[in-house]
C-alpha cells in the first residue's frame, strides 16, 4: 500500500470539503449568530481523522502535546501579527481549549473553535473602529516613536490598553507612510478609511465554513510544520 505525507491527505480532503462547500457559497456580511458549526463539517471531521489514522507519513498521536500544537498554529492562523487578541484572551483559550483540541477531533465537536473565531472577529471590530474613529481627529506625528511592522515574534498585547496604544501607533505610521509617498492628508485619510474598512468587511464575510477550513489548516500545520 503507498504511503502519502498526512499533509498530503488532508490537503485531498479540504479540496473535497470546498467543492461541495463552494456550491452554495456568497459573499455577504455573515452576523456572529450564524458562526456556528455544521453537520456537515463535524462529519468532515471525523472523516479527516480517521484518514489520518489509517494513512500516515509520520506518526503522530492525537494527545494533549499535540492539541496544544494546533491550538498554537489555529492562532498563528487567526491573528498572526499579534495585533487583534490581547494576552488574557489567550491565555484564558490556551487554558480552557488547548489541551482539549485531541478529543474534540476525535468527537467531532468544534464549539471551542468557534468561540476562539467570534472573539477575535469581536476584535477586529473595536479595533478597527478605534482606527478609523483615530482618523476623524488631528493625528500627532511628531512624538519619538516606534512601530513594528512584522509582530510575529512578539508578545501578546498584556492588557486592552496596550492594544489600543499599539493600534495608535499603527494608525500613525499607516498616516506617515502616507505622507512619505507624496499623499496629502485627505487623500491619506481617504485610503486609510478604505483600508481599515476593508479589513472589518474581510472578517464580517468571514462564513462558518471558513473557520472550519482555518481549523483544519491549523490540524494540517501542526502535523507537517512549517
Amino acid at each position: 500500500m503507498k504511503i502519502l505525507k498526512s499533509s498530503a491527505l488532508l490537503t485531498s480532503a479540504l479540496v473535497l470539503f470546498l467543492a461541495v462547500a463552494s456550491v452554495q457559497a456568497t459573499v455577504r456580511e455573515v452576523p456572529l449568530t450564524e458562526l456556528k458549526p455544521k453537520f456537515r463539517q463535524t462529519q468532515s471531521m471525523l472523516l479527516i481523522s480517521d484518514v489520518q489514522k489509517k494513512y500516515h507519513y509520520k506518526k503522530h498521536i492525537l494527545n494533549d502535546a499535540f492539541s496544544s500544537l494546533i491550538f498554537d498554529e489555529y492562532l498563528e492562523l487567526i491573528d498572526p501579527n499579534k495585533s487583534y487578541l490581547t494576552k488574557k484572551q489567550v491565555d484564558t483559550f490556551r487554558f480552557n481549549y488547548a489541551k482539549l483540541f485531541d478529543d474534540d477531533i476525535k468527537n467531532g465537536r468544534l464549539e471551542p473553535v468557534f468561540v476562539i473565531y467570534k472573539t477575535f472577529r469581536e476584535a477586529v471590530e473595536r479595533q478597527t473602529a478605534i482606527a478609523l474613529d483615530l482618523l476623524k481627529q488631528p493625528i500627532d506625528l511628531t512624538t519619538d516613536e516606534t512601530y513594528h511592522l512584522d509582530r510575529k515574534d512578539a508578545a501578546w498585547p498584556a492588557s486592552q490598553a496596550a492594544l489600543d496604544a499599539l493600534w495608535v501607533k499603527r494608525v500613525k505610521n499607516d498616516m506617515l507612510a502616507m505622507r512619505l509617498s507624496k499623499k496629502d492628508d485627505d487623500e491619506a485619510i481617504e485610503q486609510l478609511t478604505k483600508r481599515y474598512e476593508g479589513i472589518r468587511r474581510r472578517a464580517r464575510q468571514s462564513e462558518s465554513d471558513d473557520v472550519f477550513l482555518l481549523f483544519m489548516s491549523a490540524y494540517a500545520g501542526a502535523i507537517e510544520p512549517h
